[in-house]
């Protein structure tokens, strides 16, 4: 599988293109571990750009928990950048909002 990814002041950033409500089509399990391997053991941060996904649905909320569950594992952040209102409206109605950090544009990393 192929993973749009670039660093933006040092944080792996993927891009997360326009699906049908997934983060991904592939395995989730897979698309954890190569995101893992994009990143070296000193980032601490890994960013996902939400910019061109304007929904997810159930299976794409199950998909966001679980990969940020495993990057919590390992000590890594998930990084929310510009999610849709929709994104965040769901993200805030089962209340797992408080648990991402969100940003509106990759300028914002740190």
């Amino acid at each position: 599988m192929d993973i749009d990814c670039h660093f933006k002041n040092d944080v792996p950033v993927i891009n997360i293109g326009a699906g049908e409500g997934r983060l991904t089509n592939e395995d989730i399990d897979d698309f954890v571990l190569q995101i893992i391997s994009m990143s070296r053991p000193s980032h601490k941060t890994i960013a996902f750009n939400m910019s061109s996904h304007s929904f997810l649905n159930s299976i794409g909320l199950g998909e966001l928990i679980k990969v940020k569950d495993k990057l919590m594992d390992r000590n890594i952040n998930l990084v929310l950048i510009n999610p849709s209102s929709r994104v965040k409206s769901l993200l805030a109605m089962v209340g797992v909002d408080r648990f991402f950090t969100i940003f509106n544009n990759e300028d914002e990393l740190r």
